[in-house]
């Protein structure tokens, strides 16, 4: 035990494990506090599968841990997004009678941000409330307010903050960066700027994450010279940008169409010391994307002798973003690019191919990026056809794309499936379409199946079913898809029923 719980203070997760095994080998099982003592190394050695699969093993021996080892527990599985098993882990404590500590509650509520389910962890937060000889903590509700901000949750939040407040407890620059962070995806800058300032107000020493955040609310809100000002702010405070600074201050103001100032800032952060390496927040792929967004306000603002320099030496095929460079670059330089790579036997990825199907929509460009899709599913990079059965349409290889590309892709997808019911000359068969239920959606919610259930009853005019037992996937009759490539088809009403 006393080695073991050496290990853990050591983070040799490794060992600890090691000492474990050998315990077993000997016959000699191990004891609650071994175990306790194994996945706290682990959980704090970042080996989070680990610490689970080590816990679970202990309650199958039998072995009651203790607070401190559920809670290692707990945290374990927010380090690894595991957020049903946090909260399972967490009800062992309530079965166990063992009582759960503020840092309990914490580890579980984070463990619910870490996956976007606010309504867990706001759950969690009344059952803390409600547990005798517990107090809020700041470590709880800044988990808490991160877990609406992941969820897109601003009204929540900014209660959250409220509460926190009128509880006596003081926020803290995690507390505000959480709130500032969630007026990104709503827009909401005024808000947002309300809690950078309330930092100073506050004594707090405003970092450079904080800053980062609000550029990211300015991008998100077109606010390009709010941008200007807090980049202003940021050199005042003597805070060094970084990666992340660059790239929402110069989208915003390429998205502003502020050229001239985009292409000032993209170039100073070239300079000695620029924060463009092969790193988690910086890379070529980075610099690459901004370098088109700047070549596209250049454009818009007719300036191209500026965009060609920008964009005179097209990215190598292993660093091209998979999906933003195609699809913020100028629909020509992409095609180009796909062509060029295409001839040196490097055919780009899906997802490439899917930013350049983003980029000529916009464009206006529909029969190309049709045919954009079309050939992706001929060369075999996105698979639709469930297993290669041609009857089962699965689109959730489409997540990671644009709804409207999604519905391009799902339009390629029905031609395929005509050619073949043609040269087959057998009947048609119905056509199951796995849409999904938007599980994995950030707000649970489903986004391509809503848009594919409207693009057939309403553009094509099929009759579309609902499939019993199943709300994740919709079927389409044989007929009505016979009817819709036969000469004179789609010229009936279409329409949506339930079950049949």
């Amino acid at each position: 035990n006393a080695t073991i719980s050496a290990c853990e203070k050591g983070r040799q997760w490794a060992h600890a494990l090691s000492l474990l095994a050998e315990l077993a080998l000997q016959g000699l099982g191990p004891g609650a506090v071994a175990a306790s003592a194994a996945i706290s190394a682990c959980e704090k050695g970042r080996q989070w599968a680990r610490a689970i699969f080590t816990f679970r093993t202990m309650l199958l021996h039998g072995l009651v841990p203790d607070t401190i080892c559920c809670n290692s527990a707990i945290s374990a599985c927010n380090r690894g997004l595991q957020w049903e098993q946090a909260l399972l882990f967490f009800g062992h404590m309530r079965e166990g009678q063992l009582p759960p500590n503020a840092a309990s509650f914490g580890a579980a509520v984070s463990a619910c941000g870490s996956g976007a389910q606010w309504r867990g962890a706001l759950a969690l937060l009344e059952q803390m409330r409600e547990e005798p000889g517990l107090q809020l903590s700041l470590i709880v509700m800044n988990a808490a307010i991160s877990a609406c901000r992941r969820s897109r949750q601003l009204h929540l939040a900014a209660q959250l903050l409220d509460e926190t407040l009128h509880a006596g407890l003081t926020p803290d620059v995690v507390t505000y960066t959480a709130m500032i962070t969630a007026c990104e995806l709503n827009g909401q800058w005024e808000f947002a700027l309300a809690q950078l300032d309330a930092m100073r107000g506050s004594g707090l020493q405003r970092d450079v994450v904080a800053f980062n955040a609000f550029l990211g609310v300015c991008r998100e809100a077109s606010q390009w010279q709010q941008t200007l000002v807090v980049l202003d702010e940021l050199h005042a405070c003597r805070l060094q940008p970084t990666a992340p600074t660059y790239k929402m201050a110069v989208s915003a103001l390429a998205q502003g169409r502020q050229w001239a100032e985009a292409l000032d800032l993209l170039a100073s952060s070239l300079q000695t010391g620029g924060p463009w390496d092969a790193t988690p927040e910086g890379s070529e792929e980075d610099l690459l994307l901004l370098q088109a967004l700047v070549a596209r306000a250049c454009l818009d603002a007719s300036a191209p002798e500026a965009a060609a320099a920008l964009l005179s030496v097209p990215p190598p095929g292993p660093t091209t973003p998979a999906l933003a460079w195609p699809a913020a670059a100028p629909w020509p330089v992409a095609l180009a690019t796909l062509q060029t790579l295409a001839c040196e036997g490097r055919p780009p990825s899906w997802p490439f191919r899917c930013g350049l199907a983003a980029s000529l929509l916009e464009a206006g460009l529909e029969a190309e990026a049709l045919a954009v899709c079309r050939e992706a599913a001929e060369a075999g990079l996105i698979e639709l056809w469930r297993n290669g059965d041609v009857g089962v349409l699965d689109l959730h290889g489409l997540g990671c794309c644009p709804v409207e590309v999604a519905l391009l892709a799902v339009r390629a997808a029905l031609l395929d499936f005509s050619f073949r019911h043609v040269r087959s000359c057998r009947p048609c068969a119905d056509l199951i379409i796995v849409t999904g239920r938007g599980l994995h959606s950030p707000d649970g919610l489903p986004t391509i199946a809503p848009a594919v259930r409207s693009m057939l009853c309403g553009e094509l005019e099929l009759e579309v079913f609902g499939v019993p037992g199943n709300p994740g996937r919709l079927r389409v009759p044989g007929r009505c898809l016979e009817l819709l490539w036969s000469p004179g088809g789609a010229q009936r009403p279409g329409s949506e029923r339930g079950p049949a």
